[in-house]
């Protein structure tokens, strides 16, 4: 992936979290939030295997037939599914940013930086054996989330400066690492 990738999908997540970070919710209004999701996510994959199919792009085996009319479950596009899996844990999360204090929020954000962020940025060599998984998996997620909950519960100030700065730093250790 590309350095603007990763950290483009960092600050999704972040706004994601600053948005319903705040948000009283359940499991109910979390599966809510992703069922037109997961139906429109089905209806690409199965529009984009009907056009393989027609027009012999790819040789399929039983595998990728399933994955193709599963693509959610199965971790076809893994930003659809661990953006689901976020959303559906958000109660969850919510929970945490409610009852933590500030020091604690922190202290839980530091954890999650360095063993869902750091620890898989530096290993990348795609296996999941991270504590976490992988920097494709949910656990990547969930700090951009409570950093975004975070920032939306403190009223958090960042000069437009110091954001360009972090985002342009984490872009060349992208990079540069990748």
């Amino acid at each position: 992936m590309r350095p603007w990738g990763q950290v483009g999908v960092a600050l999704f997540v972040l706004i994601t979290g600053y948005f319903l970070g705040g948000q009283e919710t359940n499991f109910i209004k979390a599966w809510h939030r992703v069922d037109k999701l997961w139906v429109k996510t089905l209806v690409y994959s199965w529009i984009i295997l009907i056009c393989a199919l027609i027009f012999h792009f790819v040789v399929f085996n039983k595998r990728d037939l399933l994955y193709a009319f599963f693509p959610v479950i199965f971790d076809e596009y893994w930003f659809i599914t661990s953006y689901i899996v976020l959303i559906l844990l958000t109660p969850i999360l919510n929970i945490a940013i409610r009852k933590f204090d500030r020091k604690n929020s922190l202290i839980l954000i530091g954890i999650l930086i360095v063993f869902a962020d750091i620890v898989p940025f530096i290993k990348n060599d795609g296996t999941p054996n991270a504590p976490l998984g992988n920097m494709f998996s949910v656990g990547a997620m969930l700090s951009p989330y409570l950093i975004g909950a975070f920032i939306h519960r403190y009223e958090f100030k960042l000069k437009m400066w110091q954001a360009c700065a972090v985002t342009l730093f984490g872009a060349v250790l992208e990079y540069t690492w990748c």
